[in-house]
């Protein structure tokens, strides 16, 4: 069985990888969306533009890097004892 502390330094560690990898991801998919955008990509059906479409690709990408890096807080309040584990998943604040 692994020690608390060492559960929770890895609930850390893998928050924060998350939100790093999560934080390329959106800057990869705001420059295609801009790309997008500049090349004047259509959706052929509706003569729509294709970067209002994919607008949500970035977002939700942000979305998540914020998510894992509010967790990433939150197991830290835990390890230095500021809040309980159980306050954490009970009121499931992740």
């Amino acid at each position: 069985k692994v020690q608390e502390k060492t559960k929770y330094k890895m609930n850390i560690a893998t928050s924060i990888i998350a939100s790093i990898f999560l934080f390329i991801f959106f800057y990869l998919a705001y420059q295609y969306v801009l790309a997008s955008k500049e090349m004047g990509d259509l959706v052929k059906a509706f003569e729509f533009p294709m970067w209002i479409v994919l607008i949500i690709l970035p977002v939700r990408f942000l979305l998540s890097a914020v998510r894992f890096a509010f967790s990433a807080l939150l197991w830290l309040d835990v390890l230095k004892g500021k809040r309980k584990e159980s306050d954490i998943v009970v009121k499931q604040l992740l």
